[in-house]
């Protein structure tokens, strides 16, 4: 039984490789094989195909007009290993992309699968936060950072934090009159007064 439901996965994971990331047959096929397996010994075997083809699916999901649906069955088998990878990729292709369009929402959209799936994003976000760049797409650091704080808002401070580390304070001063007041007074506990009336004038 167990060996049936490794090869129909084998099989589900192919054709997710071949380019049928909408398919709804295959999807459900993958996701019930993964459910099936979390918990034979057949576990670390799916573990390692899944972490040996992840790096390619996740170049060709980055140029998909939508997520596709591998990377919330990937996230809902709530494993450690895969979990970390998906995030490490994430990042990594971000940081290399500058910033990108693309990459930042890709990193957004895995942000809120994390969360959806009750999985603690604290150490992704905080992780994507100590790597934010001033020569990043600076259009793209702001949009992420208003994204995030809408719904992560714990994660002012850091970000605040990140932007005054920046050489360039344009980022932190779009962002910070975005924010409004509750970002400005948590800004003068990070500054002095001085450089925060400078910074918004």
């Amino acid at each position: 039984m167990q060996e049936q439901a490794f090869n129909l996965f084998n099989e589900a994971w192919n054709n997710l490789k071949s380019g049928e990331y909408y398919d709804s047959q295959n999807n459900t096929q993958l996701e019930y094989m993964l459910q099936s397996l979390s918990n034979t010994e057949y576990r670390d075997r799916v573990r390692h195909t899944i972490i040996r083809d992840l790096p390619h699916l996740f170049q060709q999901a980055l140029v998909l007009e939508r997520p596709p649906p591998f990377m919330h069955i990937l996230i809902k088998l709530n494993d450690n290993q895969v979990n970390i990878e998906l995030q490490e990729l994430a990042i990594t292709s971000w940081m290399r992309s500058n910033g990108s369009e693309p990459a930042t929402f890709q990193l957004l959209n895995l942000i809120e699968t994390f969360g959806n799936q009750k999985s603690n994003s604290d150490n992704f976000i905080s992780t994507i936060i100590k790597n934010m760049r001033g020569s990043m797409d600076q259009e793209m650091l702001k949009a992420f950072a208003y994204m995030l704080y809408a719904k992560h808002t714990k994660f002012l401070e850091p970000l605040l934090k990140k932007f005054a580390s920046f050489q360039d304070k344009s980022v932190l001063k779009d962002f910070v009159k975005a924010i409004g007041q509750r970002a400005v007074l948590l800004l003068a506990t990070i500054m002095r007064p001085g450089e925060v009336k400078k910074l918004l004038e």
